[in-house]
């Protein structure tokens, strides 16, 4: 019986997304999201409208999973408990209820264009403060020493966790740029967490893991490689997050875990934002202005100027990036789980290695003004 949450959350993904589309024409006037704009500062890489609600395939799959769950009777257990399958529904019920402030604060800017960018922070960080308070999902080691003594204070382990869980939420939503980047970026991390879990004998975790990660495929079909329909902020938010509490459950419940194993999985985008607020402080913008300076849109870019139609040089960023920076990240963070020297070691060799990719695409004259 384990396969089958998956199965639901996948085939309900699948049939909302599809939903979704089917029916642009009695929402697409508050969700469409999709004019080519090739002006200095742009970040828009698609060619033609889609809805921008697929976060919503994504949440319903996993909320319908998580029902049937409960209707099976399969919501035994507690949060930070090892023992039968069972207990997954106990991981994800949490889960989804401390991220209803993130996901509906990113579902309301899909559709109304008019939430701020601080009300959409607070909430994703907020998401991380009730993971803490009310989930018990809190940050409680890094591997060293220093920091994880300061971390036995509950207070500032709390507001860590908040800005950890929201911090990746809005780093997931910065790389959400170009179709499947972002979707297919975390589906990669789920399954290595997956993996993880599963060498660790968490079979609870795993199948949280494979149900997160088929919610996330039945949407993938329908944004990569055309753009049918977008995740939006709403669906980043949740993607982000998601990611993040599995990521503190993996460090939270096995001792023997390597955290900078965990936070290489993550890497990616978390260096995408933090490379982007440098380059704004060194162009003296602020750190919350957009540009169109990201990694993606300069591999896109440049893809076009190679002859490809800018849809295929979108599917190309989306399918490339994942492949050379989150795979490889996510295969050495599986082998140095419990090492946290080889971890480490991961983590430089991939910040590295965005570093290089980005000089190299923008050496090669794909460069444009930001605003």
């Amino acid at each position: 019986m384990a396969w089958l949450p998956p199965v639901l959350a996948w085939g309900l993904s699948l049939v909302t997304a599809f939903a979704l589309v089917a029916s642009v024409r009695w929402h697409g006037g508050a969700t469409l999201d999709g004019q080519v704009i090739a002006g200095p500062g742009s970040r828009k890489l698609h060619d033609r409208p889609a809805p921008r609600i697929g976060g919503l395939a994504v949440a319903l799959g996993l909320w319908g999973a998580w029902c049937w769950a409960w209707a099976w009777g399969w919501g035994s257990g507690r949060l930070n408990e090892q023992p039968s399958t069972a207990s997954w529904s106990a991981l994800l019920g949490p889960m989804l209820a401390c991220g209803l402030p993130a996901f509906v604060a990113g579902l309301a800017e899909d559709c109304s264009r008019g939430v701020s960018v601080r009300m959409r922070l607070l909430a994703t960080v907020g998401s991380g403060l009730l993971a803490a308070a009310l989930g018990g999902v809190v940050l409680n080691r890094t591997g060293f020493w220093a920091i994880d003594g300061l971390l036995a204070w509950a207070p500032l382990a709390w507001v860590l966790t908040g800005v950890a869980l929201g911090g990746l939420a809005n780093a997931i939503n910065i790389i959400d740029g170009s179709h499947g980047l972002a979707a297919g970026s975390t589906l990669v991390g789920f399954v290595a967490f997956g993996v993880m879990a599963l060498l660790f004998g968490d079979a609870p975790l795993a199948l949280l893991c494979a149900t997160l990660s088929a919610a996330t495929a039945g949407f993938l079909l329908f944004n990569w490689p055309w753009g049918r329909l977008f995740l939006g902020d709403g669906g980043a938010y949740l993607l982000g997050f998601t990611l993040g509490w599995v990521a503190l459950l993996l460090i939270g419940r096995h001792p023997a875990i390597s955290p900078m194993a965990v936070l290489l999985v993550c890497l990616h985008p978390v260096t995408e934002v933090l490379f982007s607020i440098l380059r704004r402080q060194a162009r003296r913008v602020s750190p919350a202005d957009r540009d169109n300076l990201h990694l993606h849109s300069l591999l896109m870019r440049r893809l076009s100027s190679q002859r490809l139609s800018s849809a295929a040089a979108n599917a190309a960023t989306g399918l490339l990036l994942p492949l050379t920076l989150t795979t490889p990240a996510a295969i050495w963070a599986v082998f140095s789980r419990s090492h946290q020297g080889w971890a480490s070691a991961g983590c430089v060799l991939l910040v590295t290695s965005y570093l290089l990719l980005y000089r190299s695409v923008a050496r090669l004259g794909v460069r444009s003004a930001g605003h």
